[in-house]
């Protein structure tokens, strides 16, 4: 191939470089503004868009040793679905550290949204399905979204020993690599 040619190809690339970053920053600018116009009809403030978010999702606090926990007590709406918390901050109803004398078997359940019913009723999470239809096996939902298996373990060491469970179920899902090698969820770092 000829130096002309060649000098052609470099220009032609380089020109070519040049427009698709443009384009890239235009796009970028425009949806900038479509979603601030958006955001702004609906009197929610630009810098309060995480905060809402974290607020309506599953009302979650900072924990020390989990990076986050949803809030004892809490309720609310997610895909309205009405769900809420117990006094320990689990979905479900509240749980005795004692397994109650009619339970043969305790199942402590752990992982993430999946385990904690995101965008399902209350009455159709699978641990409440399961207590309802076997009065001697008794599940404890312990699901927090966004806990990867690396956080529903460390539940399972703070919280879930403590019910002394005879049976532990980890729910895993594909994001979870995902959310093993996350260090953040919804403006919550990991504790690590």
């Amino acid at each position: 191939m000829s130096s002309e040619k060649q000098k052609r190809k470099n220009s032609q690339f380089g020109r070519n470089l040049i427009l698709m970053l443009v384009v890239t920053i235009i796009s970028l600018l425009i949806g900038e503004g479509v979603l601030r116009v958006y955001f702004s009809l609906k009197n929610i403030p630009i810098q309060d868009l995480r905060a809402e978010r974290t607020r309506d999702l599953h009302s979650f606090q900072y924990d020390q040793t989990l990076g986050w926990a949803p809030i004892p007590n809490s309720k609310g709406k997610t895909w309205n679905q009405s769900w809420e918390h117990n006094s320990h901050g689990f979905r479900g109803p509240e749980y005795s550290f004692e397994k109650p004398a009619n339970i043969e078997h305790r199942i402590v359940a752990i992982g993430d949204s999946f385990t904690w019913g995101y965008a399902v009723k209350n009455d159709e999470v699978f641990s409440h399905i399961i207590n309802e239809n076997y009065t001697d096996i008794e599940v404890l939902n312990l699901g927090v979204s966004g806990y990867g298996t690396d956080q529903a373990y460390l539940m399972l060491t703070e919280k879930g020993i403590g019910y002394s469970p005879d049976t532990v179920v980890l729910t895993f899902y594909r994001n979870d690599f995902f959310n093993n090698s996350s260090t953040n969820y919804n403006g919550f770092n990991k504790p690590y």
